[in-house]
């Protein structure tokens, strides 16, 4: 199976998010208290994947998930902070770093493409790992076509 790259291109909307429009939601949101996360490098483990971007916040000694997508010019957001604004400043400042600093973004398209050229062995160590690490991720094997009879993937549902 070849991997063909086109099919996973960042979004023409995601690249077209510019400083100033983030700058406008900063201070209608935040009073410009967004910037100043984005100044102390608080936006870690941040990943681009066709038109999302997603990774964490750190605020004082938590860390929130963050998940942006940006289609037909509208931006919709998600974080695990909890706040009832319509947009948060973890979430802001997460926008900061797209359009300042997205060469720093992991691109998952390249991840993918690089998962194509690694053989069975080092792939069942990558999917143990993972597994490993959030186990409830064993929902994705009900998504395959295996038979493996003793396990009701039911139970892990989405």
């Amino acid at each position: 199976m070849s991997f063909n790259k086109e099919e996973y291109q960042i979004s023409s909307f995601l690249n077209e998010i510019t400083e100033r429009q983030i700058a406008f939601l900063d201070q209608e949101n935040t009073d410009g208290e967004s910037w100043d996360y984005y100044c102390n490098g608080q936006v870690i483990k941040a990943t681009v994947f066709r038109n999302t971007i997603s990774g964490s916040v750190r605020d004082l000694l938590q860390e929130f998930e963050i998940k942006i997508s940006v289609d037909d010019n509208e931006i919709h957001s998600s974080c695990s902070c909890g706040s009832k604004e319509a947009v948060c400043k973890h979430v802001i400042s997460f926008l900061y770093s797209w359009v300042r600093d997205r060469e720093g973004f992991v691109n998952v398209a390249n991840v993918m493409e690089k998962l194509h050229d690694m053989d069975k062995g080092e792939l069942i160590l990558l999917i143990e790992r993972m597994l490993e690490d959030q186990p409830a991720n064993v929902r994705y094997m009900k998504k395959i076509d295996y038979e493996i009879d003793e396990y009701d993937f039911d139970d892990f549902s989405e």
